[in-house]
């Protein structure tokens, strides 16, 4: 009985030591990665494929855990090619469940 009421107690604490993604971890992670973020222009956040301003920031990135962090990309407004451009682009991927829905079917 011992044994299961620890397991359980495991179980229930272990979301709670779970590190939580700020956006300064995040910003900082974008500096290493090039020198150039936030230099020159505001930064546009995109957040699994969902562009943010800079006030739901850091809501969205708290709901996620670092470790299901998988991938950051910083594209400055040169980079992009685009004859317009404001803001350089952040662009932050987590690993997201996916819906047991079949998108598509292979045809025979």
């Amino acid at each position: 009985m011992k044994y299961l009421l620890f397991l359980l107690f495991l179980v229930t604490v272990n979301p709670m030591f779970a590190q939580k993604v700020t956006r300064q971890m995040v910003d900082s992670a974008f500096r290493k990665l090039d020198v150039r973020f936030q230099q020159k222009r505001k930064v546009l956040y995109v957040i699994n494929g969902v562009p943010l301003d800079s006030l739901e920031v850091e809501n969205t990135l708290n709901k996620y855990d670092l470790k299901k962090l998988v991938k950051l990309t910083y594209i400055t407004c040169e980079e992009s090619g685009l004859y317009h451009c404001n803001n350089d682009i952040a662009v932050i991927q987590f690993v997201n469940k996916q819906k047991g829905n079949i998108k598509h079917r292979k045809r025979n």
